[in-house]
């Protein structure tokens, strides 16, 4: 029964091998050493970080990874001893540690400090982590625990080893492998449990790994056994190491597809458990010593740790090439179509065609000439050719030339209808039906070169070529599209609509071009846009995905995202760049004159490339995920001068002028895929342009504080953590508060200074020109006095001698007498400016007197002056004229005895001086003047001008009001009333109001 099981088993295996040489998983393999900045080449641990990363434990102390580059851990310089062969990571809480053979522990994240061990566990044999517990064997067998909750140290009591005792750790148990026996435990080692029993000798476990709640596998004497957990963990074997290989198994890794990674210390072994398909992985073509495995599952991807040949990482071919190495020789791949019986058909730029079915290639025929354009009709391979024929039955070699084309080579073949066959050319565009009759030509309509035609509904064709772009509905071309529709472009490639309708076009130099509105947009050039530039196929997936081929490589973009930042509802369109990193052996797919692809079936894209054609397996891409980008800062430079970063701000002064700092994610993806967006708050809080260089400049930075921030963008568009540091940029000495408000106060007071020199001398200047305007004003006054003087005297005089031509010799004396005091009182008053009431009022009274004299006592006059304003001042010779008037003008000719009033009152703020006589009015008097045409009357312009000169030089506005007496009811002049206000001198010292000493003018 036994030997029958081991025949099944060989049996089973070679069946097993030979499925696998006919389904081969391709795998690309990157290796890392020294010469790619891997510090030693000698890699002992692995063990994934906090931040996405890996770390590495070399012979020359520990690196991080991030997927391009390898950073020193600067906690190696805590110990001489730079070897740590243990790296373990617990999860409550999260914290890393790592061990060296001598027994220093050093806890690395989230804080570096050192764990003290107990002197037992200094000769550490092995050490994992469980849970929130850290396990140490010793070389003696011994186990002892360390709770990172509440440190402290536990020594555990097990069965009795013999020779073997090793530690496994899965996501909810722990295991013992103690000799020959498995044994299952808690995490206090307090109830240990036999599971498993190896049977001759000792069992060599050497790796457990837990799949699932109901599954775990064991790897025990070469054989892989899987046990489950509902039927009593009864452990069954899947896998046996063949005889053909020499080594051991020491160490296996799963993903989680059913797919296993066995290790012997020179090569790696791939073992899906569904397939049964097994297959070694050539790693290098040197010997190497293997030292561990750690599986990525979010990468899927394996990376693999040797003695002295680095690091290696391994990842399943999303995309297989197929080129001359895989037995396709032509010079390029043009036209490529599935046919009835499921295989592909693939026309080339040489006289060959070639089959492709379940992953083999193979010649179907060859035919002398270059194959442009392929597409099966009717049951029928339809290929067109460089010089403008159509092969309607390549095996046959059956050829019928569309003469409407001419040599014109053809690039493209639609099958519309099964009458209706849309043949486009480098000449044009013409119809034909099934049997090569050409049913409309479109050669006057389109005279360019049409590459592409698609149908986007029943009745609507789009044709598209150099520089134009057709509309053709119901075979009759409705629109055209050029350079002034926007299309300023010389080379369209493609067209595609989207699950939404929207109309796209794949260009040659400008990218991807949107049709919206019978306008053409350029989406390349929307801020944010990241899309390739030459885009020669667009072709959609199941799941709407685009993808655009181009000659940088494969690139993708979800649907969805594509809408969203064409509507702006997202500020970045970033496509994934897939490469040789992912089997792309060929980035070059500008090969072929149509927008050729091919579905073989919902997970399987063609597209034809420059050697060859590229086979995109979509369910690989679609089990592939991104590690989530953690973007750190790595340092800050001040005019080349590295800073120190701690958690808290830095600062530095403001008169360097130049600031770098350098930043990096994870990125175990092609490097194209990942970009970076920063901003300096407190200089421009706008995130910049994605960019792949990773470092930010900034220059003559003002004083003040900053924070700094990046982060990773990617095709996902997630928002991705971000990074920040704050700095201070130092103002100097000039730039600080204190500086510049003391240099603000002396700026006030120096313009204080200036101000007040400028008002000083402003004012002296206005007191200058006022003094000089006074002055004049003065002499212009005196000039007055000098006008009213000689005006009273003649009109005295004139009185006198009236009355001594008459022989009136005693009214004569008395006129004398009266003239000789107001003479005197004129003389002794005239050099001043003003006079109290009081004097004005004596002056009055001579000066009436000797007019009364003058007319025969023809009038009484009536004098009044309040007491109060006895010793109020008025103006000099204001009054007098006034009065003059009423008697010359309206007493003197008077035939009845005339009244003359004359009062000084309080009004208001002013002196109210009323002069009110009863004489024959203005009216009467104008008359009578009108008379004597020599007479000129100057009393009232002297007024007015005397007036208007107190005005300029003391501010006193007199204002005088004269009235004309009426009767009630004939209208009959009952005399004149003037009214004279004067503004109230608040000091009777004052000689002149406004004025502060008029002495200073004499």
């Amino acid at each position: 029964m036994q030997l029958l099981k081991q025949i099944l088993l060989v049996l089973w295996i070679g069946l097993a091998q030979t499925l696998a040489a006919q389904t081969h998983l391709h795998f690309s393999v990157v290796q890392y050493n020294s010469k790619k900045g891997l510090k030693q080449n000698s890699v002992h641990a692995l063990m994934p970080t906090h931040n996405n990363r890996i770390l590495l434990s070399t012979y020359n102390g520990l690196v991080q990874f991030d997927g391009d580059r390898f950073t020193e851990i600067p906690f190696s310089k805590i110990d001489n001893y730079k070897f740590y062969n243990h790296l373990v990571k617990t999860t409550a809480p999260e914290k890393y540690f790592v061990v060296n053979p001598n027994g220093a522990c050093y806890q690395i994240h989230p804080s570096i400090n050192q764990l003290l061990l107990p002197s037992e566990i200094k000769r550490v044999k092995q050490v994992i982590a469980f849970q929130n517990k850290i396990y140490f064997v010793n070389s003696s067998n011994r186990i002892f625990s360390y709770n990172v909750s509440t440190k402290k140290f536990t020594k555990h009591t097990i069965p009795t080893v013999s020779s073997y005792l090793k530690l496994f750790a899965t996501q909810t148990n722990l295991y013992l492998s103690i000799d020959n026996q498995l044994y299952q435990s808690d995490a206090k080692l307090s109830s240990i449990q036999s599971i498993y029993a190896g049977s001759g000798g000792v069992a060599n476990l050497t790796e457990v790994i837990q799949k699932s709640t109901r599954f775990f596998y064991i790897l025990v004497n070469n054989q892989l056994l899987q046990a489950e957990t509902k039927t009593g963990l009864i452990f069954k074997p899947i896998f046996s190491k063949p005889d053909s290989i020499a080594l051991d198994f020491f160490q296996f890794t799963n993903d989680s597809l059913g797919n296993f990674y066995l290790a012997t210390s020179e090569k790696i072994y791939h073992f899906n458990i569904k397939t049964k398909q097994f297959q070694a992985i050539k790693l290098s073509a040197y010997s190497i010593n293997i030292r561990t495995l750690y599986y990525q599952k979010n990468l899927r991807q394996l990376l693999v740790g040797t003695m002295a040949d680095g690091l290696f990482v391994l990842r399943p071919d999303v995309i297989t090439s197929f080129t001359d190495i895989n037995g396709f020789t032509s010079k390029g791949c043009t036209g490529i179509t599935l046919g009835p019986d499921s295989s592909v058909y693939i026309s080339t730029l040489s006289d060959k065609i070639y089959t492709f079915k379940k992953g083999v290639l193979k010649p179907y025929t060859t035919y002398n000439g270059f194959f442009t354009a392929s597409q099966f009709i009717n049951g029928k391979l339809w290929m067109g050719s460089y010089g403008g024929q159509i092969l309607t039955n390549p095996y046959s070699k059956t050829i019928e030339n569309l003469k409407v084309t001419g040599p014109s080579p053809i690039t493209q073949i639609l099958y519309d209808t099964p009458n209706h066959i849309w043949v486009a050319h480098q000449d044009g565009l013409c119809l034909v039906s099934s049997k090569l009759k050409i049913i409309s030509d479109f050669s006057k309509e389109i005279k360019n070169g049409i590459t592409c035609v698609k149908k986007i509904n029943a009745t609507t064709l789009v044709a598209a070529g150099r520089s134009h772009i057709y509309m053709i509905e119901n075979e009759r071309v409705k629109r055209h599209f050029s350079v002034k529709e926007g299309l300023n472009v010389t080379d369209v490639r493609c067209i595609y609509t989207t699950t939404s309708g929207l109309l796209l076009f794949g260009t040659y130099g400008k990218g991807l071009f949107l049709l919206r509105e019978n306008k053409l947009i350029n989406i390349n050039e929307y801020r944010g846009c990241l899309l390739p530039d030459d885009i020669f196929c667009l072709a959609k997936d199941k799941s709407n995905t685009l993808w655009m081929t181009t000659n940088n490589g494969l690139y993708a973009i979800k649907e969805v995202l594509l809408e969203r930042f064409i509507r702006r509802q997202t500020e970045l369109l970033i496509p994934r760049r897939y490469d040789a990193q992912q089997g792309l052996e060929i980035e070059e797919f500008n090969g072929a004159f149509m927008p050729n692809y091919c579905y073989i079936d919902s997970n399987t894209l063609l597209f034809p490339n420059v050697k060859g054609f590229s086979q995109l397996h979509l369910n690989l891409v679609r089990q592939t995920s991104n590690v989530t980008p953690i973007t750190e800062i790595e340092s800050i430079q001040v005019n080349d001068t590295l800073q120190f970063l701690k958690t808290d701000s830095i600062a530095f002064p403001s008169t360097n002028n130049t600031l770098r700092i350098t930043f990096r994610a994870n990125n175990f993806d092609a490097s194209a895929n990942l970009h970076y967006q920063y901003k300096l708050e407190g200089l421009d809080g706008r995130w910049s342009l994605p960019t792949l260089v990773n470092e930010a400049r900034f220059a003559l930075l003002p004083s003040g504080d900053y924070t700094f921030k990046v982060k990773a963008v990617d095709a996902n568009a997630l928002n991705h953590p971000c990074a920040e540091i704050k700095f201070t940029v130092v103002p100097t000495l000039t730039e600080t508060l204190v500086f510049k408000v003391l240099m603000l106060g002396a700026l006030l007071f120096i313009a204080a200074l200036i101000t007040v020199w400028r008002l000083r001398s402003f004012k002296r200047k206005v007191e200058e020109k006022n003094l000089y305007e006074a002055k004049i004003a003065q002499v212009e006054l005196r000039a007055l006095h000098a006008q009213i003087n000689p005006h009273f005297i003649f009109n005295c005089l004139n009185s006198i001698k009236y009355c001594v031509s008459a022989h009136n010799f005693e009214a004569a004396d008395k006129y004398i007498d009266h003239f000789s005091m107001l003479l005197r009182r004129f003389l002794e008053y005239s050099s001043n400016e003003t006079i109290s009431i009081n004097e004005e009022a004596g002056i009055l009274i001579h000066y009436l007197e000797l007019e009364k004299y003058r007319f025969n006592n023809k009038f009484n006059y009536f004098l009044e002056v309040e007491p109060s304003l006895r010793e109020q001042f008025i103006p000099t010779n204001i009054i007098q004229p006034f009065v003059e008037n009423a008697i010359k003008h309206g007493i003197a000719h008077a035939e009845n005895l005339c009244n003359l009033h004359i009062t000084f009152a309080a009004h208001e703020s002013n002196i109210r001086c009323t002069i009110d006589d009863d004489g024959i009015g203005r009216e009467a008097s104008k008359k009578i003047n009108e008379s004597f045409k020599k007479h000129v009357s100057k009393g009232l312009g002297l007024i007015k001008d005397k007036k208007d000169i107190l005005k300029k030089i003391s501010k006193i506005d007199l204002n005088f009001e004269i009235i004309d007496k009426k009767g009630h009811f004939n209208e009959e002049s009952l005399g004149t009333k003037v009214i004279i206000d004067i503004p109230l001198y608040d000091d009777k010292s004052t000689n002149n109001r406004g004025r502060t000493n008029w002495s200073e003018f004499d």
